[in-house]
C-alpha cells in the first residue's frame, strides 16, 4: 500500500510520566520534561509503524494452489492442507478467487473454475499451513488467493 506521507521517525524512548498526569493531563504554567515528549513521540511513531503493517496485511493476497489430487475424503466433505510461508494459526484471512489471466477470456473455462471454486466452504488457518474443506471434491486444480495475511 502507498502513503503519501514520510513516516514520523522518532527511536527516543523517554520515559513515561505518572499515571497521574496522564489521567489529568498538563495544567497551565506546568513545563513537562524533554523524557515526557520524547515518550509520546515515539509511542505515535510506533504505532504508525504498527499500522503502516497492518495496512500492507489487508492488502496483501497470497497465491495458493490446490490441486485435484491433494483433496481427501473426509466423511461428508473433503479436505487439502497446503503449506502457506508465513502464515500463522491465529491468522483469519479472507478466500478470493484468484483466475488465471491466461483464461478470463475463455468463458467456458472461467464457468470451470468458479463451479470449483463454489464447492469450497471453509478453511483452517495453522502455523506455516492452511486446511481448505470442500462439500464436493473439484474436477480441477484451482488457484485461489488468501487475503490478509
Amino acid at each position: 500500500m502507498q502513503f503519501n506521507e514520510d513516516l514520523p521517525k522518532w527511536e527516543a524512548v523517554g520515559s513515561a510520566p505518572p499515571e497521574s498526569l496522564q489521567n489529568t493531563g498538563f495544567v497551565a504554567g506546568y513545563k513537562p520534561p524533554a523524557a515526557f515528549f520524547n515518550w509520546l513521540f515515539n509511542r505515535i511513531y510506533k504505532s504508525i509503524k504498527e499500522l503502516r503493517g497492518k495496512a500492507d496485511e489487508i492488502g496483501r493476497v497470497i497465491d495458493v494452489t490446490l490441486t485435484v489430487n491433494g483433496w481427501v475424503a473426509e466423511g461428508d466433505f473433503y479436505e487439502q492442507e497446503v503449506a502457506v510461508f508465513g502464515i500463522k494459526a491465529d491468522d483469519n484471512p479472507t478466500l478470493v478467487k484468484r483466475i488465471d489471466k491466461s483464461i478470463q477470456n475463455n468463458d467456458r473455462l472461467v464457468k470451470v473454475y468458479e463451479k470449483n471454486f463454489s464447492f469450497i466452504f471453509d478453511g483452517d488457518t495453522k502455523n506455516s499451513s492452511v486446511i481448505f474443506y470442500a462439500y464436493k471434491k473439484p474436477g480441477a486444480d484451482i488457484k485461489v488467493g488468501l487475503k490478509g495475511v
